[in-house]
Protein backbone atom coordinates (compact mmCIF):
# COMPACT_ATOMS: atom_id res chain seq x y z
CA UNK A 1 0.00 0.00 0.00
CA UNK A 2 1.37 3.62 -0.79
CA UNK A 3 0.54 5.39 2.12
CA UNK A 4 1.41 9.10 2.74
CA UNK A 5 3.26 9.88 6.39
CA UNK A 6 1.73 13.32 8.00
CA UNK A 7 3.30 13.92 11.20
CA UNK A 8 3.33 17.03 13.08
CA UNK A 9 2.35 19.00 16.61
CA UNK A 10 -1.44 19.26 15.82
CA UNK A 11 -1.57 21.79 18.36
CA UNK A 12 -4.64 21.86 17.50
CA UNK A 13 -5.16 20.24 13.97
CA UNK A 14 -6.89 22.13 11.93
CA UNK A 15 -8.56 22.91 8.66
CA UNK A 16 -5.35 23.85 7.11
CA UNK A 17 -4.50 20.24 7.80
CA UNK A 18 -7.46 18.69 6.56
CA UNK A 19 -6.99 20.38 3.28
CA UNK A 20 -3.18 18.99 3.41
CA UNK A 21 -4.69 15.54 3.46
CA UNK A 22 -7.18 15.99 0.71
CA UNK A 23 -4.68 17.34 -1.69
CA UNK A 24 -2.60 13.90 -0.74
CA UNK A 25 -5.58 11.90 -1.58
CA UNK A 26 -7.36 13.26 -4.54
CA UNK A 27 -4.73 14.71 -7.09
CA UNK A 28 -4.47 18.06 -5.84
CA UNK A 29 -7.36 19.60 -5.24
CA UNK A 30 -7.70 21.04 -1.12
CA UNK A 31 -11.60 20.77 -1.38
CA UNK A 32 -13.92 17.63 -1.66
CA UNK A 33 -15.48 16.69 -4.76
CA UNK A 34 -18.95 18.40 -5.75
CA UNK A 35 -21.57 15.52 -5.79
CA UNK A 36 -22.55 14.84 -9.17
CA UNK A 37 -19.88 15.88 -10.48
CA UNK A 38 -16.36 14.04 -11.62
CA UNK A 39 -13.93 15.67 -10.35
CA UNK A 40 -11.18 17.15 -12.38
CA UNK A 41 -7.39 16.64 -11.85
CA UNK A 42 -6.09 19.72 -11.04
CA UNK A 43 -2.22 20.19 -10.68
CA UNK A 44 -0.73 20.63 -7.75
CA UNK A 45 1.29 23.55 -7.16
CA UNK A 46 4.93 21.85 -7.91
CA UNK A 47 7.75 21.13 -5.37
CA UNK A 48 11.17 22.19 -5.83
CA UNK A 49 12.04 19.45 -8.25
CA UNK A 50 8.63 19.80 -10.25
CA UNK A 51 7.56 16.15 -9.37
CA UNK A 52 4.11 15.20 -9.13
CA UNK A 53 1.97 14.20 -6.54
CA UNK A 54 2.28 10.52 -6.35
CA UNK A 55 -0.45 8.26 -6.06
CA UNK A 56 -1.17 7.62 -2.60
CA UNK A 57 -3.95 5.19 -0.86
CA UNK A 58 -3.88 6.40 2.50
CA UNK A 59 -2.38 9.21 4.77
CA UNK A 60 -1.07 8.15 8.45
CA UNK A 61 -1.61 11.08 10.66
CA UNK A 62 1.19 11.07 12.97
CA UNK A 63 1.01 13.64 16.50
CA UNK A 64 4.28 13.82 17.82
CA UNK A 65 4.79 12.60 21.35
CA UNK A 66 7.27 15.23 22.15
CA UNK A 67 8.40 18.38 20.24
CA UNK A 68 11.54 17.50 19.20
CA UNK A 69 13.24 21.23 19.80
CA UNK A 70 11.20 21.29 23.21
CA UNK A 71 7.89 23.49 22.56
CA UNK A 72 4.83 23.22 24.97
CA UNK A 73 2.15 20.85 23.61
CA UNK A 74 -1.11 19.91 24.79
CA UNK A 75 -1.32 16.52 26.10
CA UNK A 76 -0.81 13.77 23.44
CA UNK A 77 -3.79 12.03 24.25
CA UNK A 78 -6.06 15.21 23.63
CA UNK A 79 -4.26 15.64 20.28
CA UNK A 80 -4.50 12.44 19.13
CA UNK A 81 -8.82 12.59 20.24
CA UNK A 82 -8.81 15.98 18.23
CA UNK A 83 -6.76 14.38 15.25
CA UNK A 84 -9.44 12.02 15.29
CA UNK A 85 -12.37 14.42 15.14
CA UNK A 86 -10.91 16.11 12.27
CA UNK A 87 -11.13 13.38 9.82
CA UNK A 88 -14.31 13.37 7.56
CA UNK A 89 -16.80 11.25 7.49
CA UNK A 90 -16.38 10.77 3.69
CA UNK A 91 -12.26 10.28 4.06
CA UNK A 92 -13.09 8.00 7.27
CA UNK A 93 -10.64 4.76 6.25
CA UNK A 94 -7.97 6.86 3.94
CA UNK A 95 -7.01 9.15 6.81
CA UNK A 96 -5.75 7.02 9.50
CA UNK A 97 -4.80 8.85 12.97
CA UNK A 98 -1.64 6.98 14.17
CA UNK A 99 -0.30 6.71 18.17
CA UNK A 100 2.80 5.13 16.77
CA UNK A 101 4.75 8.01 18.29
CA UNK A 102 3.68 6.83 21.89
CA UNK A 103 6.15 3.86 21.35
CA UNK A 104 9.05 5.86 20.23
CA UNK A 105 8.34 9.25 22.39
CA UNK A 106 11.65 10.97 20.90
CA UNK A 107 9.65 13.30 18.43
CA UNK A 108 12.66 12.85 15.85
CA UNK A 109 11.40 11.87 11.97
CA UNK A 110 14.22 9.79 11.63
CA UNK A 111 13.22 7.40 14.63
CA UNK A 112 9.93 7.41 13.48
CA UNK A 113 11.10 6.44 9.89
CA UNK A 114 13.43 3.76 10.82
CA UNK A 115 10.69 2.07 12.94
CA UNK A 116 7.41 2.29 10.47
CA UNK A 117 10.20 0.65 7.62
CA UNK A 118 11.16 -1.89 10.34
CA UNK A 119 7.85 -3.12 11.50
CA UNK A 120 5.92 -2.41 7.85
CA UNK A 121 8.12 -3.87 4.78
CA UNK A 122 5.27 -4.27 3.01
CA UNK A 123 4.38 -0.82 2.46
CA UNK A 124 5.91 2.02 0.34
CA UNK A 125 5.89 4.84 2.87
CA UNK A 126 6.10 8.80 1.34
CA UNK A 127 6.76 11.49 3.80
CA UNK A 128 4.62 14.52 3.47
CA UNK A 129 5.77 18.07 4.55
CA UNK A 130 4.62 21.74 3.79
CA UNK A 131 7.41 23.53 2.36
CA UNK A 132 7.74 25.94 5.20
CA UNK A 133 9.40 23.13 6.57
CA UNK A 134 12.19 23.18 4.55
CA UNK A 135 13.53 25.88 6.24
CA UNK A 136 13.79 23.73 8.93
CA UNK A 137 15.41 20.51 8.01
CA UNK A 138 18.82 21.47 8.80
CA UNK A 139 17.95 21.50 12.06
CA UNK A 140 16.63 17.83 12.05
CA UNK A 141 18.71 15.09 12.98
CA UNK A 142 19.88 12.70 9.82
CA UNK A 143 17.57 14.82 7.35
CA UNK A 144 19.68 12.94 4.32
CA UNK A 145 18.97 9.75 5.43
CA UNK A 146 15.22 10.55 5.80
CA UNK A 147 15.50 11.57 2.45
CA UNK A 148 17.47 8.54 1.30
CA UNK A 149 14.61 6.01 3.01
CA UNK A 150 11.82 7.53 2.00
CA UNK A 151 10.32 9.81 -1.27
CA UNK A 152 9.85 13.66 -0.35
CA UNK A 153 6.16 15.25 -0.79
CA UNK A 154 6.37 18.91 -0.57
CA UNK A 155 2.94 20.94 -0.08
CA UNK A 156 3.36 23.99 -0.86
CA UNK A 157 2.32 26.62 2.16
CA UNK A 158 1.83 30.23 1.87
CA UNK A 159 5.02 32.34 2.57
CA UNK A 160 6.87 29.44 1.52
CA UNK A 161 6.49 28.72 -2.22
CA UNK A 162 9.62 27.40 -4.17
CA UNK A 163 10.17 28.39 -7.65
CA UNK A 164 6.50 30.03 -8.04
CA UNK A 165 4.72 27.55 -7.12
CA UNK A 166 1.28 28.06 -6.04
CA UNK A 167 0.33 27.52 -2.54
CA UNK A 168 -3.43 25.43 -2.48
CA UNK A 169 -3.88 25.46 0.85
CA UNK A 170 -5.34 28.72 3.40
CA UNK A 171 -2.64 30.16 5.49
CA UNK A 172 -4.06 28.41 8.90
CA UNK A 173 -1.53 28.14 11.80
CA UNK A 174 -2.29 26.39 15.05
CA UNK A 175 -0.41 29.34 17.58
CA UNK A 176 -2.60 31.53 16.18
CA UNK A 177 -5.65 29.26 16.99
CA UNK A 178 -4.11 28.94 20.24
CA UNK A 179 -3.44 32.78 20.72
CA UNK A 180 -7.44 33.11 19.77
CA UNK A 181 -8.67 31.11 22.33
CA UNK A 182 -6.58 32.12 24.88
CA UNK A 183 -7.80 35.54 24.32
CA UNK A 184 -10.87 34.95 24.29
CA UNK A 185 -11.51 35.61 19.88
CA UNK A 186 -13.31 33.63 17.62
CA UNK A 187 -11.65 30.75 16.34
CA UNK A 188 -14.22 27.74 15.13
CA UNK A 189 -13.79 29.01 11.56
CA UNK A 190 -10.04 27.54 11.34
CA UNK A 191 -10.62 23.99 12.80
CA UNK A 192 -13.24 21.25 12.25
CA UNK A 193 -16.90 21.64 14.10
CA UNK A 194 -15.96 18.46 16.17
CA UNK A 195 -12.59 19.89 17.26
CA UNK A 196 -14.02 23.27 18.61
CA UNK A 197 -16.07 21.08 20.62
CA UNK A 198 -13.48 19.11 22.11
CA UNK A 199 -11.59 21.76 22.85
CA UNK A 200 -13.88 23.90 24.64
CA UNK A 201 -15.71 20.88 26.43
CA UNK A 202 -11.46 20.02 27.81
CA UNK A 203 -10.95 23.57 28.50
CA UNK A 204 -7.88 23.21 26.34
CA UNK A 205 -5.37 26.15 25.19
CA UNK A 206 -7.08 28.62 27.84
Amino acid sequence: MRIALFGGSFNPPHLGHVGFCRLLLGGGSPEPPHPGKEREEEKLGEEPRGERLPPIEVVWMIPCYTHPFGKPLAPFEDRLAMCERAIPEELTGRIVVSAVEAEIRTGRTIDLIRHLLGRHPEHAFFFAVGSDILDEVHRWKDFGEIQALVPLIVIPRVGWEKGGAHAPLPDIRSREIRRRIAAGEPYRDLVPPAVADYIEKKGLYR
